[in-house]
């Protein structure tokens, strides 16, 4: 007997952003939806140990955390032992009341250890006669989120500052302990960095490669199951797309923008395999036949089912991030106008802000506005505020600053593809958002020349007492 297909139920996610915004600017209004997904979960989020008003909760909730995460490490291990019996609804029915409680509690190598255990006790087969044979897409689905989250988590410990390092005591003492106890000091954070960025960076790959890793098999098993997976809509087959959906999370972290985009348009594209009959059966939608069509594509599913509630403003608004970086200024659209996207968008006034303020003025080449809107430190805050933890690792960049270099670069190469030459106060002018004598753009300007090596190509770049000049093939000898 195969694990029956389980209710989706993702709310359990909501609690990372509540957690991030609560972090972030301390709402008060905030700690009773905390709570509440806290108490129906049963689970407490690392976080919420540093709340001291929802600290009497914590007893009472971490026990009962406790109790389900051991029955499920209790139903795995009995199996284990009796495999010639092996009751594969039973343990997978234990593990998935106890994924939402390590997800929240960022127990993610415990829950990944729990996956692997099972599925190296279970094996799925390849081909099926019937979608409720197996539970595969919903196991690789849970596979691919822990390390989807896993991913977005990650991060290194931000060295101590001076001032952390030394009580008052210290600081009084002579000027060469001082300097010996920072030289001491200094070395040990410098070890400690390597070793911390060394462990991020191999798990960081490993990640990425299981995620890759769940995307292959998912497709794998579509591919040698499609008719039977598309006969009538069922969970396995919306557990598929979960993970297509899902997997864009990971892209937008990596800041994999072109891959983010094809991915999203692919999926926006898909035609639909799914009637609104096979939705009302599985309990998926309710019956409104004002509000949903009879057909439904993945995109329409992504708009409309509430599994995808927790992502689904995140994934608009990293589409529209995406979409500046990579698409022409001419081509800066959504996709065909589709109104359910447009409706999606203006639905929440951030990314409404996003898509008038920041891309069609991109469209129109209205610079010196989109730097504005996008430079508006109240604009940065609620973005941060939405993506959270989601926003992209940059290293040593700011996001935004990120992103408004990239522009730089984009309509660096557009001007430099219908001139021969321009004066570099000129060319900052054009770039716009700069004040003409500030040349701070300069140097990227000339990284990005020597990266795609454009001097094959002829543009070139000479620096004199009064000239700085670029052009194609021949050097502009005016003045400016």
């Amino acid at each position: 007997m195969s694990p029956a297909a389980s209710n989706i139920d993702l709310s359990f996610l909501d609690i990372f952003s509540l957690i991030y915004q609560y972090e972030t600017n301390h709402d008060v209004k905030l700690l009773s939806p905390i709570l509440a997904a806290l108490t129906k979960h049963k689970a407490i989020h690392p976080g919420v140990r540093k709340i001291d008003q929802l600290s009497p909760q914590i007893p009472t909730i971490d026990e009962t955390s406790l109790r389900l995460i051991e029955a499920a490490e209790e139903s795995m291990d009995s199996q284990w032992n009796e495999s010639n019996s092996l009751n594969e609804e039973f343990v997978w029915d234990s593990i998935f009341k106890a994924i939402p409680i390590l997800i929240i509690r960022m127990e993610f190598d415990q829950l990944n250890e729990l996956l692997t255990k099972y599925s190296e006790m279970y094996q799925y087969t390849l081909q099926i006669d019937s979608p409720y044979s197996q539970n595969f897409f919903e196991y690789d689905f849970y596979h691919l989120l822990v390390n989807v989250l896993q991913l977005v988590f990650q991060g290194i410990d931000q060295p101590q500052t001076i001032t952390a390092l030394f009580d008052a005591t210290t600081v009084q003492d002579s000027s060469s302990t001082l300097m010996t106890l920072l030289q001491q000091q200094q070395q040990q954070q410098q070890q400690q960095h390597l070793k911390q960025t060394t462990t991020h960076q191999n798990s960081r790959w490993q990640n990425l490669k299981a995620i890759e890793g769940c995307l292959k098999k998912a497709e794998t098993y579509y591919a040698k199951n499609r008719v039977v997976l598309t006969q009538s809509f069922n969970v396995e087959l919306h557990y598929y797309y979960l993970i297509k959906w899902f997997s864009l999370i990971s892209l937008f972290k990596e800041f994999n923008v072109s891959q983010f985009v094809d991915q999203f348009e692919r999926l926006y594209h898909q035609p639909s395999v799914i009637t609104k009959s096979d939705l009302l059966v599985t309990n998926l939608i309710d019956d409104d036949s004002d509000q949903y069509d009879e057909d439904y594509s993945p995109f329409k599913l992504f708009s409309t089912c509430k599994e995808y509630e927790p992502i689904r403003n995140h994934i608009v608004m990293m589409y529209q991030v995406c979409l500046i970086v990579v698409r022409p200024f001419r081509e800066l659209q959504i996709l065909e106008t589709d109104d359910v996207l447009l409706d999606l968008i203006e639905a929440l006034p951030l990314n409404s802000k996003v898509y008038y303020d920041l891309m069609i003025s991109l469209k129109q080449s209205d610079f010196n506005k989109f730097k504005c809107n996008i430079n508006d430190l109240e604009f940065q805050s609620q973005m941060k505020l939405l993506l959270g933890n989601y926003l992209p690792d940059l290293k040593y960049w700011d996001f935004f600053r990120y992103i408004l270099l990239l522009i730089d670069y984009k309509n660096f190469l557009l001007i430099m593809s219908v001139t021969r030459a321009i004066p570099k106060k000129l060319l900052i002018q054009k770039l716009g958002g700069y004040d003409v004598d500030d040349e701070s753009v300069i140097p990227f300007l000339l990284q990005l020349m020597a990266i795609l090596k454009l001097g094959e190509v002829g543009i070139s770049y000479e620096v004199s007492k009064r000239k700085l000049l670029m052009n194609f093939n021949q050097i502009y000898k005016g003045n400016h």
